[in-house]
């Protein structure tokens, strides 16, 4: 028997994880997608024979008796997509030639890093010590249930469990990444610890990330952003839900305070008795629903907050494959390169040549990611759609010219060229500035309380990279979950979640 309809907009990974969840807890859902595919931000597509990637870099929570490993095989992800644990997160720097890999074990990160610079040896010892300690699964954990149903003596037994955490989460630790790493002498050092994720960051995130990627707990997915988003699409159509693709939401429907359902642009109404939205938050809270359901707090997120800066993504395929290139690699640039308004330093190199899944035997295929502006890039496409183009193969030019210098021979190599801009990004998501994540997560915005439903609204709920600071795989699946364990608290439904037989 139907609990009721729900209709969820978005087929990104959020929108498909609680369509999945809707379903299991006996839901009739639809899902809207405005576009021909699912997959949001994490949309991959061909070309030449080269499948195109710029979103899953990594999975992680992926190991057994995790709280996000039950999330995964809920959903469908696991056993079915394989996950080869990331043996090299390269750091390389072009002026002094130093290379860490901040994959390698943490004993022979920190000898390499002495080795490099003597004179930091109490620094090194601090972040090698904290990276030790903290427990790369226990993030997992704290996203596993929405802090609204976590009761008393849960939140007691939660503090009890991270007791020996709690000194990495306050005092100096509160402190971003960038303040962290300036107590390092040496500038290849000093880079390197910023780049473990942004430099607004809390030190504690990036000591995390280095954690994980120490221990071997961040995963390359073998068939990335696509076979994760195939896996979702199957468990959801399996268990009975609809999508519903090229239906591009325009209105919540509200009757009395309450979500009654979405209108399409093309005037189609999908009624039901709740919404979960996994679209981009300005779009729903200023437009979707006219702005009539804000308030201060929320209204002082959309203005003040930082957003991840969104970028440009080249992707260059190859007659013959980088095999001995790493499959994730920072370089910090001898000189920088335009892009933009601005002059970058830093670029993100990943290498997926080496999967059947990305490019045709024997090829090469590298993704490089540089941070841009969004507003040049916007005023470019509108003013002068050549002149955005031509910008566009400059870029990819100077980024092959640049990685000549780690693939020598490369220029005569290439036989396909992609480039997408924070203009594709918000072409294609609709989300704000063409930001790939959503909010950053600096030491203000990690600590605010997640906003999911809206006050004075009814029967609505947020999931997705606006309501989870930081984004990334597992919190905007988890966010998923939490929408539909919320519905069914607010319906007096008991939640359940079952995985697939094997």
């Amino acid at each position: 028997m139907s609990r009721g309809k729900v209709v969820v907009v978005g087929a990104g990974l959020s929108g498909l994880s609680a369509g999945c969840y809707a379903r299991m807890n006996d839901f009739e859902v639809v899902i809207l997608e405005q576009n021909s595919k699912p997959g949001g931000v994490a949309a991959s597509w061909r070309r030449g024979g080269f499948q195109i990637d710029a979103g899953v870099h990594f999975l992680w929570g992926f190991r057994d008796g995790t709280a996000t490993h039950d999330l995964f095989r809920e959903l469908g992800i696991l056993p079915q997509n394989g996950v080869t644990p990331l043996k090299r997160l390269e750091v390389v720097d072009e002026d002094s030639q130093h290379t860490l890999n901040l994959a390698s074990s943490l004993d022979e990160l920190e000898r390499e890093m002495k080795d490099i610079s003597p004179q930091d040896v109490s620094p090194i010892e601090d972040l090698i010590d904290a990276a030790t300690d903290l427990d790369p699964d226990a993030m997992g954990d704290m996203l596993s249930k929405p802090a609204d149903l976590v009761g008393p003596l849960e939140r007691i037994a939660s503090l009890w469990g991270s007791r020996r955490y709690a000194r990495y989460l306050s005092g100096p630790w509160k402190r971003t990444s960038s303040e962290f790493a300036a107590q390092f002498k040496n500038a290849f050092l000093r880079r390197s610890v910023e780049s473990l994720f942004y430099p607004e960051t809390p030190a504690w995130f990036a000591v995390f990330m280095l954690s994980m990627a120490s221990k071997g707990r961040l995963g390359i997915l073998s068939e990335g952003s696509n076979g994760l988003v195939r896996s979702l699409v199957k468990r959801f159509e399996n268990l009975g839900g609809h999508l519903r693709y090229q239906c591009l939401a325009e209105k919540v429907l509200v009757d009395g305070d309450r979500a009654k359902g979405v209108r399409s642009v093309d005037g189609t109404v999908e009624s039901a008795d709740s919404v979960i939205s996994t679209a981009d938050g300005r779009q729903v809270l200023y437009k979707m629903l006219d702005g009539s359901y804000l308030n201060d707090e929320i209204d002082s997120r959309y203005r003040t907050w930082q957003l991840f800066r969104p970028l440009v993504s080249v992707s260059i395929g190859s007659a013959t494959p980088f095999e001995e290139a790493p499959h994730l690699r920072t370089i910090f640039l001898k000189e920088p390169l335009a892009v933009g308004t601005g002059r970058i330093s830093t670029m993100i190199v990943r290498n997926l040549g080496n999967n059947p899944h990305f490019a045709p035997p024997g090829k090469g295929l590298l993704h490089v990611e540089l941070e841009s502006d969004w507003q040049f890039w916007y005023k470019l496409r509108a003013l002068d759609g050549r002149m955005y183009e031509a910008e566009k193969a400059r870029i990819a030019k100077e980024v092959i010219s640049r990685l000549e210098r780690h693939h020598p021979g490369l220029k005569d190599l290439v036989e396909m060229v992609d480039v997408s801009t924070p203009f594709s990004t918000w072409r294609y998501t609709l989300n704000q500035e063409g930001s790939y994540e959503g909010w950053l997560p600096t030491p203000e915005t990690i600590r605010a309380k997640t906003i999911r439903t809206l006050p004075g609204l009814k029967d609505f709920y947020m999931a997705g990279q606006w309501v989870m600071v930081g984004g990334g795989v597992p919190p905007c699946l988890f966010s998923g979950k939490h929408a539909v364990q919320l519905l069914c608290r607010r319906n007096g439904h008991s939640f359940h979640a079952t995985a697939p037989a094997l």
